[in-house]
């Protein structure tokens, strides 16, 4: 009546998850925070309708499903940013857009499909000394295209 993986799908996942230091999929190269002292790949976003969200994977987790099929799903366990307009984000004239970093969610699904994820880059900014007490606590957000361009990330 049923294909054999939808039932293998409705029994659940195996109790025991394999955890990675790194995941490719759809042409990004992701690391979980903290990896790697010389590159910084662990930059996500994820859209849901018009909002954007911003965060940074803490766990790269593989959900395996028992049965002959071997139904295999990749998530990414995240820390995600506050995303609510000049309190969490900030966009310049530049349409460069600055996330607080020190202003997280409160109320999330930590977790999204691997698939699901796109690569970002963060930055911190570079100011005059008058204007860092200010925007200490912001990081430039740049979406990392699959075939190496960088692009402004604007919102709305």
């Amino acid at each position: 009546m049923f294909d054999d993986w939808i039932r293998e799908f409705v029994q659940g996942p195996n109790y025991v998850v394999k955890s990675y230091p790194k995941f490719c999929t759809r042409g990004y190269a992701f690391t979980r925070k903290g990896h790697s002292k010389t590159t910084y790949d662990a930059g996500v976003s994820s859209s849901s309708g018009d909002d954007v969200y911003y965060g940074n994977i803490k766990e790269i987790l593989e959900i395996q499903f028992p049965g002959m099929v071997g139904l295999r799903c990749v998530v990414f366990y995240c820390d995600w940013y506050d995303t609510t307009p000049d309190r969490g984000v900030k966009i310049d004239a530049f349409g460069v857009t600055s996330v607080h970093s020190r202003r997280k969610l409160q109320y999330y699904d930590p977790f999204i499909l691997g698939s699901q994820a796109d690569q970002v880059c963060q930055s911190i900014h570079n100011f005059f000394p008058i204007q860092l007490i200010n925007a200490i606590y912001f990081t430039n957000i740049c979406i990392i295209d699959m075939y190496r361009y960088v692009t402004s990330v604007t919102l709305g």
